[in-house]
Order: C-alpha cells, then sequence, then structure tokens
C-alpha cells in the first residue's frame, strides 16, 4: 500500500512540474530550466516505483535473504581518516590565524 501512496504523490509532484515547466516555456520565463529539474527529479522516483510495483517480484513483500556479515571496518577507518584530516586542517588554521 504504501508503494502506491509514493507512486501517486510522485506522479502528481512530476506531472505539476512538467506542466508548470511547459507554461514557463511558453512565456519565456527562466523557470522553465527550474521547473523541469524539478520534474526529473520526482519523475525519476515515480518510474522506478512503477517498475518495481508492476514487476513479477513483488516489491511490498520481497523475498528474504539469508543473514551475512558485512565487514565494516574499512568504512569506519575511511571516517576516522577523514574526520582526523577535517580536525587537523581546523586547527591548522586556527594556530595560522593566532600567529
Amino acid at each position: 500500500m504504501g508503494i502506491w501512496v509514493g507512486i501517486i504523490v510522485f506522479g502528481f509532484c512530476a506531472v505539476f512540474s512538467f506542466y508548470m515547466a511547459y507554461l514557463a516555456f511558453r512565456t519565456g520565463s527562466n523557470g522553465a530550466f527550474l521547473f523541469t529539474g524539478f520534474g526529473l527529479l520526482f519523475g525519476v522516483p515515480f518510474i522506478t516505483s512503477v517498475f518495481k510495483a508492476l514487476s513479477k517480484r513483488s516489491a511490498v513483500k520481497p523475498e528474504p535473504e539469508s543473514v551475512r556479515f558485512v565487514p565494516h571496518w574499512f568504512m569506519m577507518t575511511a571516517i576516522i581518516f577523514i574526520g582526523l584530516v577535517i580536525l587537523a586542517s581546523i586547527v591548522i588554521n586556527i594556530i595560522k590565524a593566532l600567529r
């Protein structure tokens, strides 16, 4: 049921945005590009949701998958490293500003 609510909302927003882009294009306004972008922003999830809802494998009741272990050490190492780089750059700029 939830996927159909999303399809309706995304579809309405996409159609409205494309209609506003059409009106802006007819009047020669610069908003045509903005509304086209919004239409694509809402249109892509609309199309993917429709395909998922109509596919043979139901999107509402997916088949259960077996549990598997995913190692998270690489991601945690990357996050800690990036955090240290950001912290070091802040400290270096504070030290430079105090001189």
